[in-house]
C-alpha cells in the first residue's frame, strides 16, 4: 500500500513539473541541497520558519550553491542558470512593481490576484513586503482537449454549457478565498482587486474574465495589469531593468523555474481535486534556493527582525 502510494505522489510530481528539469537534474541538485541542509529538503516550500532552522554554515553554503551555474534544459535547449543572478532581477523588478503599484492605487489600497506559474514568484514577494496577494493555479491549456471551444472569441452561452460545467469553477476559485462576497468586502473596504500576470496573447485573461462572470464575479470589479507594460519609464536604469527581468520572463520561460504556483498544463482533474493537490505540492528545487535568498535578503530588514532571527 506505500509503495502505490508512492508511485502515485511521483506520477502527480512528474505532471506537474514536467519539461522544467529532467529527473537526473532535478535529482542531482536535490541532493546537493539535502547535504548542505537536510531541514530544506524535508519541507516542501522554503518559509522564514525554514531559513530559522538553518545555521550560518548552512546559510554561505546555500549562497555559494546559488552563485553556481547550474544546467537545466529550457524549451528543449541546455541553459546555463545562476540564481543568484535571476533572484537580483527578479528582486530589483518587484521594488520597482510595487512603488508603480502604490503610486497607481495607493499604498496598501489594492489586492493582488496572479493566475497560474508566470506571475507567482513575483506575487510571492510582494507578499513578504506586506502587500495582499493571491496565486492561484491557473492555465488556458487545461481547455486543450477538454474545452478547446473556449479559445474562440466571444464564449457563448452554449460554450459555457458544454465544456465549463466539467468544473466547478465557482468551488475551484473559492477554494483560494475569491468569491464575489471576498471582492465585495475588498471594494467596501476602499481597495482594488488587481489581476497581474505576464500576458502574451492574451487568452488567459480572456477566459478568466468569462469564468468571472459566469461563476458571478463581475470581472469590472478587478483592473488587469500586465507585467510586460507596467513601466513606461524610458531611462537607461529603467530600460536595463526590463531586459534583466524580461529575459526571466522570455528566455526559454525561465521564471517557471522559481514558480510558487503548480503547473497545473492540461490535467482537468486538477481544478476539480484541487485541495488535494494543493496538500501534496513540493516547490522546484530551484524554486526552494530562489526563496532562501529572498529570505537571506529580507533578514536584514528590521520589518522582518522579529520573525527571521
Amino acid at each position: 500500500q506505500n509503495a502505490k502510494k508512492q508511485n502515485t505522489r511521483l506520477v502527480y510530481h512528474n505532471i506537474v513539473q514536467r519539461s522544467i528539469m529532467n529527473d537526473d537534474a532535478v535529482k542531482a541538485l536535490s541532493n546537493l541541497i539535502a547535504q548542505i541542509s537536510p531541514e530544506i529538503q524535508e519541507d516542501n516550500k522554503f518559509t522564514i520558519e525554514t531559513y530559522k532552522k538553518l545555521t550560518e554554515k548552512q546559510k554561505e553554503q546555500l549562497r555559494e550553491l546559488c552563485a553556481t551555474t547550474q544546467v537545466t534544459k529550457l524549451a528543449d535547449l541546455d541553459q546555463n542558470i545562476k540564481i543568484s543572478e535571476d533572484y537580483a532581477a527578479v528582486k530589483d523588478y518587484s521594488r520597482q512593481a510595487k512603488k508603480i503599484l502604490d503610486d497607481k492605487y495607493g499604498e496598501g489600497k489594492y489586492v493582488l490576484f496572479g493566475p497560474g506559474n508566470s506571475p507567482a514568484c513575483l506575487l510571492s514577494m510582494l507578499a513578504d513586503e506586506g502587500i495582499e496577494t493571491t496565486v492561484f493555479p491557473f492555465s488556458t491549456k487545461v481547455l486543450r482537449g477538454s474545452c478547446t471551444d473556449l479559445l474562440r472569441q466571444p464564449v457563448d452561452d452554449d460554450d459555457y454549457e458544454k465544456y465549463y460545467t466539467r468544473i466547478d469553477w465557482k468551488h475551484y476559485f473559492a477554494s483560494f478565498g475569491i468569491t464575489p462576497e471576498s471582492i465585495k468586502e475588498i471594494k467596501d473596504s476602499g481597495k482594488v482587486p488587481v489581476v497581474l500576470d505576464y500576458v502574451y496573447k492574451g487568452d488567459t485573461i480572456r477566459v478568466l474574465k468569462s469564468l468571472f462572470d459566469k461563476i458571478g464575479l463581475s470581472s469590472d470589479d478587478f483592473k488587469f495589469e500586465d507585467l510586460c507594460n507596467l513601466f513606461v519609464d524610458d531611462s537607461e536604469s529603467q530600460k536595463q531593468l526590463n531586459n534583466n527581468f524580461y529575459s526571466i520572463f522570455l528566455d526559454g520561460k525561465k521564471i517557471k523555474l522559481y514558480s510558487t504556483c503548480q503547473n497545473t498544463g492540461s490535467v482537468p482533474e486538477f481544478y476539480q481535486n484541487v485541495e488535494k493537490y494543493e496538500k501534496l505540492y513540493e516547490w522546484h528545487p530551484f524554486t526552494k534556493l530562489f526563496f532562501f535568498l529572498h529570505y537571506d535578503n529580507l533578514s536584514n530588514k528590521s520589518t522582518f527582525s522579529d520573525s527571521i532571527n
